[in-house]
């Protein structure tokens, strides 16, 4: 179940990052000079929710549970509502006064018959991602050690012993006990 949460959750950036991509697109369209700032965050927000995505059903496909779906209504149904109150609040803000005739405008006209494409462009790219993370975690093989298991009547296994530190002779080494140094000459007159 938390599963599904957090895939709803991962849709709404990308329904979000539709909505913003299908209203600069009709601004671009019918009012190209008017300049509106939301292109900038759709790919962001697209980056950042197919990242998880990604994770999420490369971790489904290794655990080899069944893969995650993007519910299609939040991706369907957020866009054009967002939409809409957006360019509601913006027309409040602008004029400061209730904006009825919104809807009549050929900006908001175009961009809520874009909601629709843009929106399935998007649900599609969701699906896509998780599918192939999903292969792909699928595709990975993890190799587990099997870990000894210990019975209740079985005493547990001694601890290893350290090893022995063999010393070489000291002679061995050069450096023996009594002696002349090595590199002394002696000369006999």
């Amino acid at each position: 179940m938390a599963r599904r949460r957090l895939v709803w959750f991962l849709s709404l950036p990308l329904a979000a990052a539709g909505w913003l991509a299908a209203h600069s697109l009709a601004y671009t369209l019918v009012a190209p000079h008017d300049h509106h700032g939301g292109l900038a965050a759709a790919p962001i927000l697209i980056a950042c929710a197919i990242t998880v995505l990604l994770a999420v059903a490369i971790h489904d496909g290794l655990r080899r549970a069944a893969p995650a779906r993007v519910p299609n209504w939040p991706v369907a149904l957020l866009p054009p509502l967002g939409f809409t109150i957006q360019e509601h609040l913006e027309r409040l803000i602008e004029r400061n006064e209730l904006p009825l005739g919104t809807v009549l405008e050929p900006v908001f006209l175009v961009g809520i018959a874009l909601q629709l494409p843009v929106a399935l462009i998007v649900l599609a790219l969701a699906r896509g991602v998780l599918a192939v993370g999903h292969a792909l975690g699928q595709g990975v093989r993890v190799v587990r050690v099997p870990r000894p298991r210990s019975c209740a009547g079985t005493p547990p296994l001694p601890a290893p012993l350290a090893p022995e530190l063999v010393r070489p002779p000291v002679l061995a080494s050069g450096h023996g006990g009594r002696a002349p140094p090595a590199l002394a000459i002696t000369r006999t007159y």
